[in-house]
C-alpha cells in the first residue's frame, strides 16, 4: 500500500528530475523506473512514516550522476581513439598500403568490440584499462562487487580476444 502510494505521488517527479539531468526521455524513464524497483526490493527496509521524496531524489541523483559519469567516461575514450586515429592515419602517409589497411581493419575492430560491449562492461573495461582504476575502485563508482567487475573485465578481454584472434597468430 505505501509503495503504490508512493509510486502514484512521486513517479512523474522523479522522472522530471531525472529528465533535468540527463535531458534524455528514455533514460529519465529508464530512471525513474529503476529508483522504484530498488523502493520495490528495499520495501520493508523503508520507514514510510518518514516522507519518502527525500529517498527517491537522492536515489535518482546517484542513479543520473553514474549515468553522466559512464557518458564522460565513453566520451574521453571515444576523444582518445579518434585522437589516436588521426596520429595513425599521419604516420601511415609515411607507410606502405599494406600496413595502412592492416592499421584500418585494426581500428575497426577495436570500434566494434567496444560497441559489442555492454554498457556496464565497456564502463568498467575502459575504467580499469584506460582511466588505471583498481578493480576496487571500479566496483565502487559501478556499485557492484569487486567479483562483478572481475567478471566484467573477464567478459570485455574475451571479446577483445576472439575479435583479435586474427591479427595475433602467433599466441
Amino acid at each position: 500500500m505505501h509503495f503504490e502510494n508512493a509510486f502514484r505521488l512521486y513517479f512523474h517527479k522523479i522522472h522530471f528530475i531525472a529528465g533535468h539531468y540527463l535531458k534524455n526521455k528514455e533514460q529519465a524513464e529508464n530512471v525513474a523506473q529503476d529508483v522504484f524497483t530498488t523502493l520495490w526490493e528495499k520495501r520493508y527496509e523503508v520507514d514510510f512514516s518518514r516522507p519518502i521524496f527525500p529517498y527517491l531524489t537522492v536515489l535518482t541523483k546517484n542513479r543520473c550522476f553514474n549515468i553522466l559519469k559512464n557518458k564522460k567516461i565513453q566520451h574521453k575514450f571515444r576523444d582518445k581513439i579518434q585522437k589516436e586515429s588521426i596520429q595513425l592515419k599521419i604516420d601511415l602517409l609515411n607507410s606502405s598500403s599494406e600496413e595502412i589497411l592492416f592499421a584500418k581493419e585494426r581500428e575497426k575492430l577495436v570500434m566494434d568490440s567496444m560497441d559489442r560491449m555492454s554498457d556496464k562492461i565497456r564502463e568498467a573495461f575502459l575504467l580499469s584499462r584506460f582511466e588505471n582504476k583498481k578493480y576496487e575502485e571500479v566496483a565502487e563508482i559501478q556499485q557492484v562487487s569487486v567479483k562483478t567487475i572481475e567478471y566484467r573485465i573477464m567478459s570485455a578481454l574475451k571479446i577483445l580476444r576472439k575479435d583479435f584472434k586474427d591479427f595475433f597468430t602467433f599466441f
